[in-house]
């Protein structure tokens, strides 16, 4: 399950840096230092990923995770930043929403417990985001 959980944050990590360098220029960095970045990136998506907390704190980590990769990666004005985030996040929660609605009629399980789902369930639900 380790396992699962370091590819699916290596995933969300590169999915939010790919849709960040759609909008943004990139800062000006070498290789070792991207690298760097997006390996700390990833190191706190996973240590967020192991919280059992509620999917409104969730989104919340999420939203500022995401406004920290755009600062610290991205050129650009903090208000087109946190614009970004916030169109990333509508996405997320949208996308959150109509996976969970399927993926609750098709296996016939209730989703709305208002935490993170848990178990091998969260990697058929991360597989779906992607």
């Amino acid at each position: 399950m380790v396992i699962a959980e370091i590819i699916n944050c290596i995933c969300e990590t590169f999915i939010i840096v790919l849709f960040y360098n759609r909008i943004f220029e990139k800062r000006k960095s070498g290789i070792f230092i991207n690298s760097a970045e997006f390996i700390l990136f990833v190191l706190i998506n996973l240590s967020r990923s192991f919280l059992y907390i509620k999917v409104s704190l969730d989104w919340f980590f999420t939203g500022i995770w995401c406004i920290i990769i755009g600062a610290l990666m991205f050129k650009g004005s903090r208000t087109k930043r946190v614009i970004a985030a916030a169109v990333y996040m509508i996405i997320l929660v949208l996308t959150d929403l109509l996976i969970s609605s399927i993926f609750s009629y098709v296996f016939n399980n209730p989703l709305n417990n208002g935490f993170v789902i848990m178990g091998y369930y969260r990697y058929v639900f991360s597989a779906a985001f992607l």
